[in-house]
């Protein structure tokens, strides 16, 4: 009895302790095929492969991640102990591509992640030339400001003893533009005067190069950001699947990101779903069977004017346009617009819309062709089922029309609206 006792304790002793050491994960649980995975990179972790077994590699990163905390969570330590767990001993830049990359294959991490991790990477590594000139210098600000620079500059170590090296120089950044208007260049010439002048040495230096040369201030989201920003989604939307995953969040846009890579880089948590409420919103308004406007006269009767299938249809739009240009002005915004591609994102992103309905989205000649005017791509999902709340279609289909209708309006934007066919909207 007492020797069963005992096992029962230390298997609760067990399953406590892994329970503490499972809760910071960023393992995958949005998207499907990665942005990363390319036969470049794929030749890169069958290298890496060559060298050290997959085990291993998935080994030194959860090692690693052991290692950080919720509070002092930071891309480059966690970077740091990977390289050093790998137990290979050097790390070339391709070999520490290839671990990245095949996390992300086994789902350990997702993309948002795998771009953070590169990042710092990049930005540790990167290369600075020696510039011991001293001619052509445009040191800024009046000279009180700039010995009010160079104390804040001889105080980064203390930022750093605070604070992830990404968040100690945004910090930084932030104090010194308070103190005047900062620019690369004034960056440049501040921070080798303060070496030449030895109020800083030169390890911290190239610290400090290194992020002006990666532009470390501009970087929306840091490890930091992105768990909490997760976290709080997922405590207040738990995914109705623990496994449902999206193509289409992973495709690349204009500027080289993931749909979701953006949506995370740039909008906070309550953001995220503010966003997707307007989906869900529109959803309800597309599936109602009767809209109508009422019209009060004088002597209080009304007169009840109800809106046809195609009215109805654009009553919606017209209110989800609206609902997003009021966004800008929301003090939670601060005068960013999204896109409709934000809206889908983000709807996904907390399990309002199916992963199978996203990616049949994604494959709809009807919406993305080019050739078609806004009309056409319209009418197929309206007129064909003479009105949006029949849907004649079996899961997972059914919340593709309305999806439809926002991506319609993603890439049209205010082109071929104008038509004219006697309707009220």
């Amino acid at each position: 009895m007492i020797l069963r006792l005992f096992l029962l304790t230390i298997s609760l002793f067990l399953q406590i302790s892994w329970a503490s050491s499972d809760s910071l994960s960023f393992r995958n649980d949005r998207e499907g095929r990665s942005l990363y995975d390319t036969r470049s990179n794929n030749r890169k972790i069958s290298a890496l492969l060559k060298k050290i077994n997959s085990e291993a590699v998935v080994k030194a990163y959860r090692n690693a991640l052991t290692e950080q905390n919720e509070r002092n969570l930071c891309s480059y330590n966690l970077n740091e102990s990977l390289l050093n767990n790998l137990g290979l001993r050097k790390v070339s830049k391709s070999q520490f591509e290839g671990s990245i990359y095949h996390l992300r294959e086994l789902g350990e991490i997702d993309d948002v992640v795998v771009q953070i991790l590169l990042n710092s990477y990049n930005i540790t590594h990167r290369t600075i030339f020696a510039d011991n000139s001293e001619h052509h210098r445009f040191l800024i600000g009046t000279h009180s400001q700039r010995e009010k620079l160079y104390q804040l500059i001889k105080d980064f170590p203390k930022y750093l003893a605070r604070n992830c090296y990404d968040e100690a120089y945004r910090l930084l950044y932030s104090d010194m533009n308070k103190e005047v208007s900062l620019s690369q260049n004034g960056l440049r010439d501040l921070f080798l005067e303060a070496r030449d002048r030895r109020v800083i040495d030169e390890e911290v230096y190239r610290l400090l190069e290194r992020a002006r040369l990666g532009e470390l201030h501009l970087k929306s989201v840091t490890l930091k950001d992105y768990h909490n920003k997760i976290k709080n989604l997922r405590s207040q939307y738990p995914l109705p699947f623990e496994e449902e995953y999206s193509n289409f969040v992973t495709q690349s846009n204009a500027i080289k990101l993931t749909h979701r890579q953006q949506l995370l880089a740039q909008y906070s948590d309550l953001q995220i779903i503010i966003m997707g409420n307007l989906i869900k919103k529109l959803r309800t308004r597309l599936e109602s069977d009767r809209i109508e406007i009422w019209v009060y006269e004088q002597d209080g009767e009304i007169e009840v004017i109800p809106l046809e299938p195609m009215e109805r249809f654009r009553f919606s739009l017209k209110i989800l346009r609206k609902e997003m240009s009021q966004l800008a002005l929301n003090t939670q915004f601060k005068g960013r617009a999204p896109s409709y591609m934000d809206l889908i994102a983000a709807s996904f992103e907390i399990g309002l819309i199916a992963g199978t309905e996203l990616d049949e989205l994604g494959g709809l000649e009807e919406i993305w062709n080019p050739r078609k005017t806004f009309w056409d791509k319209a009418s197929f999902w309206v007129r064909s089922f003479s009105s949006v709340a029949t849907i004649m279609i079996p899961p997972p289909y059914g919340f593709i029309p309305v999806l439809a209708l926002v991506a319609i309006e993603a890439t049209m934007g205010d082109k071929d609206h104008q038509i004219d066919d006697g309707s009220l909207f």
